[in-house]
């Protein structure tokens, strides 16, 4: 983007529903989306071409790299988060993540907290590696839209579908 215009060098359209989300790898190489349409799928930015997919019985909403990129984590109307391979996009491990849809996702920058929210209207931080919650807190009168893990660690913050914007203290793994 330079000035007032701007060029479209790839345009990827594979996804059959609205999609939610994407994220761009650390190399800028490599992006996943995830769609409406049960499917993430990992596309190659630099030379424009899907390299692999992963699929599943939701309306996928969000999709994160975990920091050191080797897994995919993935969240969505089936009220589970995943975690994806992210070398042969199969599933390693399904949580029982809430008791409504989940529509988002963050994750702390060493990989050991991420934080979710959803229709349940809680925002539950959990352990990566145990796939345990550690903290959970109300607020909210509408379903969660997303939730942000602050620069430094410390916050997360998190927006509803009723307007508001809640700040809430991290808890200590």
């Amino acid at each position: 983007v330079s000035g007032r215009t701007q060029t479209m060098t790839i345009s990827f359209k594979e996804h059959k529903a609205q999609v939610n989300a994407i994220v761009v790898n650390s190399t800028d190489e490599e992006a996943v989306s995830a769609s409406a349409d049960g499917s993430c799928i990992v596309w190659n930015i630099k030379r424009g071409v899907r390299t692999n997919a992963l699929f599943a019985s939701t309306l996928f909403r969000r999709v994160l790299y975990h920091p050191d990129e080797s897994q995919l984590i993935t969240c969505g109307s089936d009220r589970k988060v995943t975690y994806w391979d992210t070398s042969d996009c199969n599933a390693i491990r399904i949580l029982e993540g809430s008791t409504a849809e989940i529509n988002a996702l963050d994750i702390t920058n060493d990989g050991d907290l991420f934080v979710s929210g959803g229709n349940d209207k809680l925002v539950k931080v959990w352990r990566y590696d145990e796939g345990t919650t550690v903290a959970s807190g109300a607020g909210h009168s509408g379903g969660i839209n997303n939730v942000t893990v602050s620069p430094d660690q410390r916050k997360i913050v998190s927006v509803g579908a009723e307007g508001a914007i809640f700040v809430w203290d991290m808890p200590s793994a």
